[in-house]
């Protein structure tokens, strides 16, 4: 099964995308993970907040998805997140393709945006997913809408 990748600007979502992206967080974050943590955050729709998402073709359906955002709030950091596979799409190695095809997207940004390094709240128990793409643990782990989290950068 192949996946295709739609990298789209916040302030250029169409409707549909909104629609669709809403849809993923809610049915992976909400529904399956019980994840009491306000999804709306108004990060979405900024203008430097890029979401990545990966479509399988043959359904024209949106199944693997992350966020990255460039704030002023940690000036030399890119803050990766909700990132996601939908169920029914999971062990065909579409995570790995969304994190890589994120990590693409933060090297192809680099000119753009003087960034040093990338860092996520991953959920706990992905740490050593993470890891194999090189992030590191900052930190201890902390509960963010019971469930417990790991900071993790990655110099870029």
């Amino acid at each position: 099964m192949t996946i295709t990748w739609k990298i789209i600007k916040g302030d250029q979502l169409s409707a549909i995308d909104i629609y669709q992206i809403i849809q993923m967080r809610n049915e992976v974050f909400t529904f399956e993970q019980s994840c009491l943590k306000q999804d709306a955050d108004g990060l979405d729709l900024l203008p430097d907040t890029y979401h990545i998402i990966g479509v399988v073709p043959q359904e024209n359906k949106p199944v693997a998805y992350a966020r990255l955002v460039y704030t002023n709030d940690e000036p030399d950091a890119i803050r990766l997140g909700r990132l996601l596979v939908v169920k029914g799409y999971r062990n065909k190695h579409f995570g790995n393709k969304v994190i890589e095809k994120t990590l693409e997207t933060v090297e192809e940004m680099k000119v753009q945006y003087e960034r040093k390094y990338i860092f996520a709240h991953s959920q706990f128990y992905l740490r050593e997913w993470y890891a194999r793409f090189g992030f590191v643990i900052e930190g201890d782990a902390f509960d963010e809408g019971r469930i417990m989290h790991i900071r993790m950068i990655k110099n870029i």
